[in-house]
């Protein structure tokens, strides 16, 4: 796997080789791709390919663009929320200010697009390229609603636990169900195969979403954000939505306050009060419901897909949330 992730570098490395005459392009891009930890959507589609077909290497171009991609989301991710640290380091909007990082992060879209359109000219096969450049407008698009969805939640406090649900699935289960995507139709896998991978994808891209929130508020030392950073800018996550539903008396009026921007006092009793109602235990209950719904795709899969490199995937998403073992860098 190691292996694949140098090569993926390589493929992204020359990727951004093209903004070498426009150095502070470059120099953005090279530092968000340069910290992007555990790279988890190419390894998702990694794990894929080589379950499918024996190695993964047919999956580095998609993966590669997806990783484009994924970048693309979080430079601007970063911009909305004004998260200031991204792994621990500077975010690019606060190291080279808000225009340029936004800039920095349509030329990505670009590059994600021109490597996207690059791989299906080389396959050179008219169905399957249609369908991956449908997927990926389809998930552009899905990424963008979810994000308007994610701002527009942050002025309500009657954003329902199914809403929440919608917008985490149009954001991270998108994303890592493409991700899924690009390993099975690179391999060569029927339509159906291709539609598991992608259903597996996505509920356990929910399930890693819901982990990530949670981790925002109980360790955020493991993402490299500051302390509540999601509480402090009344993001609606799991815990939030299960909160205001549940909370009653002095505990739900402290919380209307706070979310409707009526108070910023207070913001260290927000968690307690979570942990009082139940809002933790919620989100990890709902967080391992998906990851179960994702495993026992996966394990249906494995009817069919039966090889070494199946159960490699099985092992490596029943163990953990993370694929590449170091802290989650997930959040889109």
């Amino acid at each position: 796997m190691e292996k694949g992730i140098e090569k993926l570098d390589d493929i992204i490395n020359s990727k951004l080789m093209k903004l070498k005459e426009t150095p502070a392009l470059l120099s953005m891009t090279e530092h968000q791709l340069k910290r992007t930890g555990s790279r988890m959507m190419a390894r998702m589609s990694l794990l894929v390919c080589n379950a499918i077909c024996g190695n993964n290497e047919k999956a580095l171009p998609l993966a590669a663009a997806m990783e484009l991609f994924h970048n693309f989301s979080l430079i601007h991710d970063d911009i909305i929320d004004e998260d200031e640290l991204r792994r621990g380091q500077e975010a690019v909007w606060k190291k080279w200010g808000m225009q340029k990082a936004i800039v920095g992060g349509d030329c990505m879209l670009s590059l994600a697009y021109q490597s996207m359109i690059d791989v299906v000219k080389e396959w050179g096969m008219l169905e399957v390229s249609r369908k991956v450049l449908e997927a990926f407008n389809l998930l552009v698009k899905e990424v963008f609603e979810g994000e308007c969805m994610d701002i527009d939640f942050e002025g309500r406090v009657d954003v329902s636990i199914k809403e929440c649900l919608k917008m985490i699935e149009m954001k991270s289960g998108a994303s890592v169900g493409f991700s899924s995507f690009c390993g099975a139709i690179s391999a060569g896998a029927e339509n159906s195969i291709v539609n598991s991978y992608t259903t597996f994808g996505r509920n356990y891209g929910i399930a890693l979403q819901i982990k990530n929130d949670l981790i925002d508020m109980t360790s955020p030392d493991l993402i490299g954000k500051g302390q509540n950073s999601d509480i402090k800018k009344r993001k609606k996550t799991i815990p939030v939505t299960y909160a205001l539903e549940s909370a009653s008396g002095k505990d739900l009026e402290k919380l209307i306050r706070y979310y409707e921007k009526r108070q910023d006092e207070g913001v260290c009793e927000i968690p307690n009060i979570f942990k009082k109602v139940g809002a933790f235990k919620y989100a990890e209950e709902m967080a391992s419901m998906y990851k179960s719904i994702a495993m026992t795709e996966l394990k249906e899969i494995g009817k069919v897909v039966k090889s070494e490199g199946q159960k490699c995937l099985y092992q490596t998403a029943a163990g953990d949330f993370n694929m590449g073992n170091t802290p989650l860098d997930f959040k889109v």
